[in-house]
């Protein structure tokens, strides 16, 4: 089962993923999601502070956002992880503040 942290707390980001789905189609939805989340961090001087490790099984994603685009990447990207757990529950555990 994949388990996903994502918290926000002011500006600061954070998304955390760990082990893997059981479905290879949900593993490399939830793999695409995270490197698109991590290749628009990349492109965004407005996301300071970045750091990242994205390894098979492990995977973590941390910024501090200085305008709204960084912020709005993690939101498309946590509404898509959201998705994901709504469809396959079984194989997704995700845990997020940052819609309350």
């Amino acid at each position: 089962m994949t388990e996903i942290q994502a918290t926000v707390n002011n500006r600061h980001y954070r998304l955390q993923v760990s082990n893997h789905a059981e479905s290879s189609q949900v593993c490399t939805a939830v793999s695409t999601l995270v490197q698109t989340l991590e290749g628009s961090l990349c492109n965004h001087d407005s996301a300071v502070c970045h750091y990242s490790i994205l390894q098979p099984g492990n995977a973590v994603i941390e910024f501090l956002a200085e305008d709204e685009y960084p912020a709005e990447d993690f939101r498309c990207v946590l509404i898509g992880l959201m998705q994901l757990q709504k469809t396959y529950p079984e194989e997704i555990v995700l845990i997020q503040n940052f819609f309350s």
